[in-house]
């Protein structure tokens, strides 16, 4: 089986994150974050919140939801930051 080079890595990420947004909503809550981001854990934004480095959310009620877009530029920076593709 093919390796991907670190390029097609990084286009095939772009693109499954242009998928996320086009098929998805604009905003999700904390809980349903899994959903469109599996691996990504409600209690790791939680903690990250609380230490004021996790992505920017906003509350209504008693939900916590974040913007989709906010969430994939999050992600991307975190993988830019642990040197990943």
């Amino acid at each position: 089986m093919d390796e991907m080079s670190e390029e097609e890595k990084v286009d095939a990420f772009e693109n499954r994150m242009k998928e996320i947004t086009k098929k998805q909503p604009l905003m999700v809550s904390r809980q349903r974050v899994p959903e469109l981001f599996p691996g990504l854990n409600p209690k790791t934004l939680a903690n990250l919140e609380s230490r004021g480095i996790g992505p920017p959310s906003f509350k209504r009620g008693r939900t916590r939801f974040y913007w989709v877009s906010d969430l994939i530029k999050f992600i991307t920076i975190s993988k830019n930051d642990k040197g990943e593709n």
